[in-house]
């Protein structure tokens, strides 16, 4: 049996074993990817002031953040602005750091192969954050790319991060699938349907929130930034972005802190 065959049979085994056991709060998804290498790694790139840091965002229509966020920011837009302005204001910056979205409507994981030196290699990239959700069936080869973009990723030096889709019907087995891949690869972790969910109860699908059943709109962005910063134990206190209002939810309870501390100051 060949290696990718054995992650891949490895991935149903584990699918089977795990189903339903993954972490289901910002506060316990945090936790998990401290347990990381890749976690401290992160953490020590962000506390280094003196060399600033490549950001890329991988992915499709819903990174690409286009037409559905009627001119609102899309989430990698907001990400932008907490790192590049407010993160660790007084004693350091990252204002010098850069934020790149690659991401495309339609794309889908078998094309970021033939794209990778175009949205990837020629960046040098610190840190690649990766939202495709399933185009190809079965979920099976679905899991090899993802598990093949991880390791193409790391192969460039970077730091992936793999996201869990917002609530969709077309993609609930794709979550599962991202989950039991950012395991299998110890790879960090961004849950958005977990967060959502948490936030909504039921399945975390909020309309109010989403610009048809597939795309997040402006707002669905927003809440999209809170589980990256909380996820990736990087939230500020303080923080106007993540002060913004959001439909439905009370003032400060989509930013009420969780266990993560604020970065040192």
């Amino acid at each position: 049996m060949g290696r990718r065959s054995h992650i891949v049979l490895s991935a149903l085994l584990s699918a089977a074993l795990c189903a339903g056991c993954w972490a289901k709060t910002a506060d316990e998804i945090l936790q998990r990817n401290k347990k990381l290498p890749d976690y401290a790694a992160l953490h020590k790139k962000l506390d280094d002031y003196k060399k600033s840091m490549i950001w890329i965002f991988v992915g499709n229509s819903v990174t690409q953040g286009a037409m559905h966020t009627y001119g609102q920011r899309s989430y990698e837009e907001h990400m932008a602005e907490i790192i590049r302005w407010e993160y660790k204001r007084g004693v350091g910056d990252r204002m010098g750091d850069l934020f790149i979205n690659t991401a495309e409507s339609g794309e889908e994981t078998n094309r970021f192969f033939k794209k990778e030196e175009w949205q990837l290699g020629q960046f040098k990239a610190d840190i690649v954050f990766v939202y495709l959700g399933n185009k190809v069936n079965p979920e099976k080869k679905y899991q090899e790319h993802l598990a093949n973009i991880v390791e193409h990723i790391r192969k460039h030096g970077a730091i992936p991060v793999l996201e869990v889709p917002c609530p969709s019907p077309t993609q609930r087995k794709a979550c599962d699938s991202v989950r039991l891949v950012a395991d299998q690869q110890k790879c960090l972790l961004v849950d958005h349907q977990a967060y959502w969910q948490e936030l909504c109860g039921g399945n975390g699908d909020k309309p109010e929130w989403k610009s048809n059943v597939w795309h997040p709109n402006g707002t669905g962005h927003l809440v999209m930034a809170h589980a990256i910063v909380k996820e990736l134990g990087i939230e500020l206190q303080g923080s106007r972005v993540l002060a913004l209002p959001i439909a439905g939810m009370e003032p400060g309870q989509a930013g009420k802190p969780h266990t993560s501390p604020s970065p040192k100051k």
